[in-house]
């Protein structure tokens, strides 16, 4: 199953993947302001746009590094509030 229009977004910075198909990986993308260990999405569903945002970001700070792999597990099953999930992130560089 793929996750259709996926957006990660970050305090500072909203990056645009696109349509990302199951088992794939995608291209680096250039987050100016850091990547965090959460990150808030959105992405559509049937037509419908869903939000999965962050509550708080106070006190976090970005990650160490360069390059960064997100590995996500999404499930249209879940509440819209889980569909998607982060299972780990990895620093690349």
């Amino acid at each position: 199953m793929s996750v259709e229009e996926l957006t990660v977004s970050f305090p500072e910075d909203e990056i645009m993947f696109g349509d990302v198909t199951a088992g794939t990986s995608t291209e680096y993308q250039v987050v100016p302001n850091g990547v965090y260990n959460y990150a808030a999405y959105r992405f559509e569903l049937d037509g419908e746009t869903i939000l999965q945002p962050v509550i708080d970001w106070v006190g976090e700070v970005p990650l160490e590094g360069d390059s960064f792999t997100y590995v996500i597990d999404f499930n249209s099953s879940r509440n819209k509030w889980e569909m998607v999930r982060l299972l780990e992130v990895t620093v690349d560089e």
